[in-house]
């Protein structure tokens, strides 16, 4: 388990509000807490706020720096994130829905696991 994920669990609580008043600005400390220990994880759900706006408003520049630093340290999701997409078909270009589920896949890979369900939105979007 890396050190990280302590901070990871809080930021979430704190995000949705689970056991406590929903708090963005709370989640995002939290969130980079873990990022700053080197928790590829913790960098990607960091990163994830910045660019969505969780916890104030989004910031594009950081958050790309943040997906480079996972990118580094081999996070397969960062590194498809990182890759430009323009030479795609526009169904699979990023922001599309099956490129997003794409890019689920390749995380849900990272993480180690082997199966994957796709919820009947995802199916609906293919």
């Amino acid at each position: 388990m890396e050190w990280g994920c302590h901070p990871i669990l809080a930021g979430e609580y704190y995000e949705e509000g689970f056991g406590c008043e929903a708090n963005g600005e709370t989640a995002l400390g939290w969130y980079r807490r873990a990022a700053d220990s080197s928790s590829v994880r913790g960098i990607m759900t960091y990163a994830r706020c910045l660019t969505a706006g969780v916890g104030g408003p989004p910031a594009p520049e950081l958050a790309l720096e943040q997906y480079r630093r996972a990118a580094a340290l081999g996070h397969t999701a960062a590194q498809v994130r990182l890759t430009p997409t323009n030479h795609l078909p526009a169904p699979l270009r990023k922001g599309s829905a099956p490129f997003i589920i794409v890019e689920i896949r390749l995380y849900e890979i990272s993480l180690g696991r082997k199966s994957y369900s796709y919820t009947e939105g995802e199916r609906a979007a293919w």
